[in-house]
């Protein structure tokens, strides 16, 4: 791996790394980013995205079509930073 490769991978992670401290409760946390799409319905669930253009969109679907069975739409959008804390 390149060295700006194995750069990105690690900031990817820590963004996970962030996202699974912010929310230590949530059933899933899928993808990687800065941005991350909340619900908080029944169960949490976190979907990170690399842009905030794909974050507001699965935002906006999930507002206008319900994130699931047990959805009281409460959603969010959350900018976890530029920079996470350095990961080894």
């Amino acid at each position: 791996m390149a060295a700006a490769e194995l750069s990105e991978h690690r900031r990817q992670r820590g963004y996970v790394t962030l996202a699974r401290g912010r929310w230590s409760q949530a059933e899933w946390i899928a993808g990687n980013g800065r941005y991350a799409s909340a619900a908080y319905c029944g169960t949490t669930t976190v979907m990170l995205f690399a842009s905030l253009a794909e974050a507001e969109h699965v935002k906006s679907l999930i507002d206008s079509t319900g994130c699931g069975h047990a959805c009281r739409a409460e959603h969010e959008l959350v900018d976890l930073g530029k920079s996470p804390a350095a990961v080894p």
